[in-house]
């Protein structure tokens, strides 16, 4: 099974879940994660977690994945839909 290597960047969002949001700025946070070509959500939170990007108490379902895998896997906080995050695949 092909793995990828992704870079974790994390969000500044302006905003509110009624007026919406909008990602102010994106950086690297120094992190990386592999993955599988055919990762699930389960499998990216757990990556998120285990590189110490997510608390280990969170609960996958409280974690929207989305976006094209190929070059970017977007996370957003299900409960309010602000963006917290995406996984930026590093081309190697």
């Amino acid at each position: 099974m092909a793995k990828r290597t992704y870079k974790v960047i994390s969000y500044d969002v302006w905003g509110n879940k009624h007026d919406g949001y909008e990602v102010n700025d994106a950086h690297y946070t120094g992190m990386t994660v592999k993955l599988p070509d055919d990762a699930t959500d389960k499998q990216i939170v757990q990556a998120l977690k285990a590189c110490g990007y997510l608390k280990k108490t969170l609960k996958t379902k409280s974690v929207a994945i989305h976006g094209d895998d190929e070059f970017s896997i977007y996370f957003d906080d299900a409960r309010n839909g602000k963006p917290e995050g995406e996984l930026r695949r590093v081309e190697l």
